[in-house]
């Protein structure tokens, strides 16, 4: 029997395909050669497998391997035996690459935590074997998804918090979309969920808030409206002279005027306006006051008459019949037709009043006020003394 080995395969070529890599060599001219041997290594440093178990027939020189996984370089030989079982040395090693255009499986159980204005997506392992990453997706309409991840990572979570770390919209619904991508870049079908971020976003609040009186029949409330889109009422409360405050209104998100028909003449009242959104978000508040009151005067005190007392100039006078009187201010003069200045600096509620810096020689009015603040007209003059 001889031992002598057939020739070196030559002409070996690989053809690749999508997972599959086609071999193919020239057929030995030499008589007794009975078959063929396919090898297969991940790298030329690395060893090689065989993947005939028997011959190949010699008239057949061509292999098909399934067994690739696509995008991965493998290196391939092949080896002539003869009918005595005398095998050859291999032949020149070739490369190849397979294709692979088959996307992985997508991911699964895709979850997200909201964490105030950012969320944490997480999602369970594609369980294609040739993964080498995951992309991110998030948009608020299936048309308007932005890519989150630069390239794929592999860890399975994503921190988002918006375009440069500013926090996503509050009160906005996102759609989240995953997919996971091979060593060849296939993409997979997304993995998908939802959320709606918690809106705890106040309105900017209304302006040019304005309280008035009108005509002393009803104080008229405006404002101008917030320039948040989401403003669902506008909420007016009102403290009367110092107490606390009562809501007394509440608006829709057109509405931008209000009367007030239960004030009171001669009281203070604050008034204090916030626009609330339709998560019940309200605004900070604008404030106004408003002296309400009319433009009425009360009538003159009559019978205004001085004398010399040892504390002073003692006036006194008749009484004013008003519904709305918070008293009475002393004005005096050197001269009859001068010019008086005030002498009492807060409304006096008695019908006397004693300018203790007074002299025989001065002159004095009295003028009732209201609660509104409208001073009456002058009372007759009258001498501190006898002239």
């Amino acid at each position: 029997m001889t031992k002598t080995p057939p020739a070196i395969p030559v002409g070996l070529a690989v053809e690749n395909g999508n997972g599959v890599v086609r071999l193919v060599w020239r057929m030995s001219p030499e008589p007794d050669v009975a078959g063929y041997h396919v090898e297969r290594s991940a790298g030329l440093s690395q060893p090689y497998t065989r993947l005939s178990r028997t011959p190949l027939p010699v008239d057949a020189p061509e292999w098909v391997d399934s067994t690739v996984t696509g995008g991965r370089q493998y290196f391939y030989r092949v080896i002539a035996v003869d009918a005595a079982g005398n095998a050859s040395e291999p032949s020149n090693a070739l490369s190849s690459l397979p294709l692979d255009r088959t996307p992985p499986l997508p991911p699964a159980a895709v979850t997200t935590v909201l964490q105030e204005r950012r969320v944490v997506v997480r999602w369970t392992a594609s369980p294609s074997r040739d993964v080498q990453g995951y992309h991110v997706y998030r948009g608020d309409a299936p048309d308007r998804l932005v890519r989150l991840t630069s390239k794929p990572i592999v860890v399975r979570e994503l921190v988002d918090s918006g375009y440069a770390a500013a926090g996503l919209a509050p009160g906005r619904r996102y759609l989240v979309r995953v997919s996971a991508v091979d060593s060849s870049f296939n993409e997979s079908p997304p993995a998908a969920t939802e959320f709606t971020l918690p809106d705890d976003e106040p309105p900017a609040p209304p302006s040019a808030f304005s309280a008035r009186s009108v005509l002393g029949r009803y104080a008229e409330l405006e404002w101008v409206g917030s320039g948040a889109l989401d403003v669902q009422a506008y909420v007016l409360s009102r403290a009367d002279s110092g107490a606390a405050p009562v809501e007394v209104g509440r608006f829709d998100a057109v509405t931008r005027a209000w009367r007030d028909t239960a004030v009171v003449t001669g009281r203070v009242y604050a008034y204090r306006l916030v626009a609330v959104d339709t998560a019940g978000n309200p605004s900070a508040a604008v404030d106004d006051t408003l002296h309400y009151g009319d433009f009425t005067p009360p009538a003159s005190p009559r019978y205004l008459a001085a004398r010399e007392t040892p504390a002073g100039i003692e006036l006194r006078w008749e009484r004013v019949a008003s519904p709305d009187l918070a008293g009475y201010v002393v004005y005096r003069s050197t001269l009859p037709t001068g010019v008086f200045e005030r002498v009492t600096p807060q409304p006096v509620a008695e019908l006397r009043f004693v300018d203790p810096t007074g002299r025989p020689d001065y002159f004095y009015v009295v003028r009732a006020v209201d609660r509104s603040r409208n001073e009456s007209a002058a009372s007759p003059v009258a001498r501190g003394g006898a002239p």
